[in-house]
């Protein structure tokens, strides 16, 4: 009879120990050796304790235990679970101080800087996977916004590195983040109506972007680019190039506002006005590929225009006299072409179309040893 009351004695004291109340220092202590494992079991314990969980302390080191062990790469850590105790801790503390953890030989941090710390880690660890692992990186900048939801720098790199992976709606919402938070910086707006203009479409979504951006910096040359190509997507010719002249009044040796101009001016069927503006670029960059380019077609198009009005010609001796006059005309606006196409062939030494107008001015110039390279060059490229 007394062998049985010791066994059940010995049960009571077992269960006695099993229930035994978890303090909040153990966790703390444990936490300083670095046991983390042990740290998480008995702070998890505090923060169900129905008064320990009241204490700003156990919610503050919950969140050091948690974000520690998920910095190390622990499945047992969750910085998103480490966030809410940390926030459970600026709830308790009221809000008019913080928690200060001292590690072992080390000096007090605020919790402030402790969360600082962790945020860090994960903009580090992302700038290092960018390149290597751009995959885990989004998980990192990701991450670090959990630690501070407002930080522009996670923004901007997670928008850099979704887009490396074409992940054109997440490093939109990143770049759109970076801009809502208040990020300055013309290149992050950039790539964002890189995004909203080219990939999706969203002309008038660019447009709202472009507004936005232009409060920030008002004169900036990225976004009036933008806006013209918006405003051209949409068919809203008048504005683009209202837009494109006011800003090439403030841009004066801006080649590629010119081009622009000279473009859509083509495009209305105003060759003349659109000769000028390609003379402007070319005035302000004279080895400008596209300006070369555009206004050579614009001369061979004369030329063209000339040489259907000739072949339209009879045998009277009116006509013989006009198409005798047409043939200096063509001669002169050849002449006048040349000088571009060459410039074109020097910038693009294989261009077909720039090999193949050569040859054909060499030819209307009776230049007929440079007509005969051009040839040789156009059949040495396979060209037809």
């Amino acid at each position: 009879m007394k062998k049985g009351l010791l066994i059940i004695g010995l049960l009571a004291a077992t269960v006695s120990f099993a229930q035994k109340k978890p303090k909040i220092s153990q966790a703390e202590n444990a936490l300083k050796a670095n046991d983390l494992a042990t740290a998480k079991q008995v702070i998890d314990a505090c923060s169900a304790d129905e008064k320990l969980s009241t204490k700003s302390r156990t919610w503050f080191l919950k969140g050091i235990v948690y974000a520690a062990l998920d910095t190390a790469g622990n499945q047992e850590g969750d910085i998103s679970l480490a966030m809410d105790a940390f926030k459970k801790t600026t709830e308790l503390k009221g809000g008019t101080n913080e928690e200060y953890y001292v590690p072992e030989g080390g000096i007090p941090s605020p919790q402030s800087i402790i969360v600082g710390n962790f945020w860090a880690h994960y903009i580090n660890k992302g700038v290092a996977n960018f390149e290597s692992n751009p995959k885990q990186a989004v998980i990192d900048f990701d991450k670090s916004l959990l630690v501070m939801p407002d930080s522009i720098v996670a923004y901007y790199y997670g928008g850099l590195v979704s887009l490396t992976l074409e992940d054109y709606d997440k490093s939109l919402n990143s770049f759109m983040g970076y801009i809502e938070n208040g990020g300055t910086d013309m290149d992050a707006y950039d790539r964002a109506l890189y995004i909203i203009s080219n990939i999706k479409k969203d002309h008038e979504r660019a447009l709202k972007v472009i507004e936005t951006a232009k409060k920030v910096n008002p004169t900036s040359k990225v976004l009036g680019e933008w806006q013209f190509r918006a405003l051209y997507a949409l068919n809203r010719v008048d504005e683009a190039v209202n837009q494109l002249e006011e800003t090439s009044k403030r841009e004066p040796n801006n080649p590629e506002l010119q081009f622009n101009l000279g473009v859509i001016k083509d495009n209305l069927e105003k060759p003349d006005e659109s000769m000028v503006h390609y003379k402007k670029a070319l005035a302000i960059d004279p080895d400008y590929f596209n300006a070369n380019f555009n206004l050579g077609v614009l001369y061979r198009n004369q030329i063209v225009e000339k040489s259907n009005e000739k072949n339209g010609l009879g045998y009277s001796k009116a006509d013989l006299a006009k198409a005798k006059e047409i043939d200096t005309q063509i001669q002169d606006i050849a002449k006048t072409s040349l000088p571009y196409w060459e410039k074109c062939r020097f910038a693009n030494p294989n261009d077909q179309t720039t090999l193949e107008t050569l040859q054909y001015l060499y030819m209307q110039l009776k230049d007929y040893d440079n007509a005969e390279k051009i040839k040789a060059r156009i059949e040495e490229l396979g060209y037809n």
